[in-house]
């Protein structure tokens, strides 16, 4: 993980670490140029690192790498809940958007209702695909 942080650059690494400590310790890592020097600094990031929990540390890298794994599953998952939503009855809808994890979204509402009051094909595909997109931003 050390290594990962080393690579980013300044405006990165505050955006991601709140603790000026580290950052400044990482910025002097990226900055030695003797190897033995900029081991041992990474060794301090490391110890600095030890004493935090770096579970929000790891998201962030990942997000700033795209993982792509984890952009696989939020696409499946935002494509399931898409189908389930235009399949589900009104009643089953309304369950569905008053879920914690969809904030009872006015966005999604209003492309459902786009979707259902849809004359044709091709309108009916264009608001599917704006119940995907609101989906697709709901996951977490």
């Amino acid at each position: 993980m050390v290594d990962e942080l080393v690579a980013l650059k300044p405006q990165q690494l505050t955006g991601l670490i709140d603790e000026s400590q580290i950052v400044d310790a990482i910025i002097d890592a990226q900055a030695m140029n003797s190897h033995g020097a900029a081991r041992r600094q990474k060794q301090y990031v490391a110890r600095l690192l030890r004493e935090r929990d770096v579970a929000s540390l790891r998201d962030g890298l990942d997000r700033l790498a795209g993982d792509p794994a984890r952009e696989k599953r939020r696409f499946k998952a935002a494509e399931q809940l898409r189908d389930r939503l235009l399949a589900a009855e009104p009643r089953e809808r309304e369950q569905w958007l008053d879920a914690p994890h969809l904030g009872n979204d006015e966005a999604l509402s209003a492309a459902l209702q786009q979707y259902d009051q849809a004359r044709d094909e091709r309108e009916r595909k264009a608001a599917a695909k704006a119940v995907f997109r609101r989906a697709h931003a709901l996951q977490p």
